[in-house]
């Protein structure tokens, strides 16, 4: 029995038999959100050691049956499918065109020289520390399309920024050209749709939610500023690249954590995390925490619903076993 990702954070794991370090490392886990990078940055360690640790006592808690309910009644064993969300982040290449002015409202399809590719992409599962990477010099970038592919096949959700629009039409688009078979089917984590759609802020980029949000800073690429970071990797710069690699990887680290602090907020029921447990303990749709309090009940257009606060994401959520009865149900008018 292995845990290969950091799952949410169960109170019942502090029940088990742990040292002072393991409950305090386990405690400050549940404080940030199930964060491993905010816990490491709270306690001052580094968070490879916080996610073997917290790896550790997960598979402590799987074999121990995870302990009891409040209620007194046993838990048999808690299998738990790992939550396949993959952040991830693409840079592309701009498209070359031949045009007579500055400000072509139109540019005729033998115009252009040169169409974008992608140049490189950087991923990262959720609950684990290692950033994957890809990139290729070349004009040919069917190779790095392709191993995108194989992380959307594999994932349940995928999140970015802007990813709806921009990222996976890229990624389908360059798929499609190169004959490479679709994906199975995933659901977006939109991280620019949840901020334009829940709030109304000054700006939606990145770089103003991380600022916003406090958390990690999106990358400024400050050795070629703006356009020159492009030009010079085309021309094949060993240092462009590297500030491009390092660009398109910090990117998506503060995607993660911008994603950590709207997740509360979204209202996409299409992402819904407690469907991936293969056991019968109501867990979060937004996280997948069984850290849950029963709350308020909440009310819908004709329904009356069990809700719940999530401990660990602080979204809410509801049953899906209406209160009321079927007789009183049948009474219940709407709107004409």
């Amino acid at each position: 029995m292995k845990v290969r990702q950091c799952l949410p954070f169960d109170p019942r794991i502090l029940n088990l038999k742990l040292s002072p370090n393991q409950t305090k490392i386990y405690e400050m886990y549940g404080k940030c959100g199930s964060i491993v990078n905010e816990t490491g940055r709270q306690l001052d360690i580094d968070p490879g050691s916080i996610s073997q640790t917290v790896r550790g006592l997960q598979l402590k808690g799987l074999k121990a049956g995870l302990g009891e309910l409040d209620a007194g009644r046993t838990i048999p064993e808690v299998e738990q499918k790992a939550l396949k969300v993959l952040f991830f982040d693409i840079e592309v290449s701009p498209i070359k065109a031949v045009v007579w002015n500055l400000q072509p409202k139109w540019i005729a399809e033998n115009q252009v020289t040169e169409y974008g590719r992608i140049l490189c992409f950087a991923a990262k599962w959720l609950g684990t520390d290692e950033i994957l990477y890809e990139e290729t010099r070349t004009k040919n970038d069917k190779r790095v399309t392709r191993e995108l592919i194989k992380l959307f096949d594999q994932a349940d959700i995928v999140c970015g920024h802007n990813s709806q629009s921009f990222d996976v039409k890229w990624v389908t688009a360059r798929a499609l050209g190169h004959g490479i078979n679709p994906p199975s089917p995933f659901k977006n984590a939109d991280t620019y749709r949840i901020a334009k759609k829940e709030f109304k802020l000054p700006r939606n980029s990145l770089s103003f939610l991380a600022e916003y949000l406090k958390v990690s800073p999106k990358s400024k690429h400050s050795a070629f500023p703006g356009m020159e970071l492009w030009t010079e990797t085309e021309k094949g710069n060993k240092e462009a690249w590297k500030e491009m690699k390092s660009y398109c990887i910090q990117d998506v680290e503060t995607q993660e954590q911008v994603y950590y602090k709207l997740r509360a907020w979204d209202s996409n029921k299409q992402t819904n995390f407690s469907i991936f447990r293969s056991d019968t303990i109501p867990c979060c749709p937004q996280c997948g925490s069984v850290d849950l309090r029963k709350a308020q009940d909440i009310l819908t257009g004709t329904q009356l619903y069990d809700g719940y606060r999530c401990l660990n994401c602080q979204s809410w959520a509801r049953g899906r076993t209406t209160l009321q009865s079927k007789e009183r149900g049948r009474k219940v008018l709407t709107k004409a």
